[in-house]
C-alpha cells in the first residue's frame, strides 16, 4: 500500500491510502506445478486459479484507479483544481468497473468450501476499498471545485467556498478512513487465505 500524503490550505495533513490489490495466483500455481495432481484437492484448486485469472484480468483498473487518484493529490498541492477533478472522475470510472467486476466474480462461485468462502470474503473488502476510493474521490472533486472558486481573481473576501471545500474534505477523510480499514480487513483475509491454501498440501 502507497501512502500520498497532502495538506489543505490549512495545514492540515490529507492521508490517501492506496491499495494494489494482488491475490495468490502465482502461489497457487507454483504448488499445483510442484505437486501434481492433488487427488480431492486438485479440483479446488483448479478452480481457486481460475478464480485468480479473472481477478487478475481486471486488476489493471485497481491499477489506474489508484493511479489517477494519486495523480489527483499531486495536483492538489499544486492547485490545478481543473486536472485534480479530471484524475478524480478517470479514478471513478475505473473504480466502479473494477468493482463490478470482482461481484462478478464472486457471483459465480457457489462452493461452500471454507476456502472458498474466505476467497469470497476477500472480493468483498474488495468491493468495500474500491467504493470507497470512488466516494473519496467524489468528496475530492467537490472541494476541487470549490477551492477553484475560492481562489478565482475578484472573489469577495468573506466567499465561503473555502469553508466548503473544507467541508468536503472532511467527508472524503472518513471515506479515507473506511478504506484503511478495510485494507486492514483484506490483508487479514489475505493471510487466513494462504494459510487454508498450504494446508491442502501438506
Amino acid at each position: 500500500m502507497s501512502t500520498n500524503n497532502m495538506r489543505n490550505k490549512n495545514g492540515e495533513i490529507i492521508d490517501i491510502g492506496v491499495l494494489v490489490m494482488g491475490f495468490f495466483a502465482g502461489f497457487i500455481i507454483a504448488l499445483v506445478m510442484s505437486s501434481f495432481l492433488f487427488s480431492s484437492n486438485e479440483p479446488t484448486l483448479i478452480k481457486l486459479i481460475q478464480l485468480d485469472l479473472e481477478v487478475t484480468e481486471i486488476s489493471d483498473k485497481a491499477i489506474e484507479a489508484e493511479f489517477y487518484y494519486t495523480e489527483a493529490g499531486y495536483d492538489y498541492e499544486n492547485r490545478n483544481y481543473n486536472s485534480l477533478q479530471t484524475n478524480c472522475r478517470l479514478s471513478r470510472e475505473r473504480s466502479s468497473t473494477y468493482v463490478q467486476g470482482l461481484r462478478d466474480i464472486k457471483a459465480t462461485i457457489t462452493e461452500e468450501e471454507p476456502i472458498f468462502l474466505t476467497y469470497k470474503d476477500i472480493l468483498s473488502e474488495g468491493v468495500i476499498i474500491y467504493n470507497n476510493l470512488f466516494e473519496a474521490c467524489e468528496y475530492f472533486e467537490s472541494a476541487a471545485r470549490y477551492y477553484k472558486t475560492y481562489y478565482q481573481p475578484g472573489t469577495p473576501y468573506d466567499d465561503m467556498s473555502y469553508d466548503m471545500g473544507t467541508g468536503e474534505i472532511e467527508m472524503m477523510n472518513e471515506k479515507i478512513k473506511k478504506h484503511d480499514d478495510a485494507v486492514n480487513r483484506y490483508n487479514d483475509l489475505l493471510a487466513e487465505y494462504k494459510v487454508e491454501l498450504e494446508g491442502m498440501v501438506e
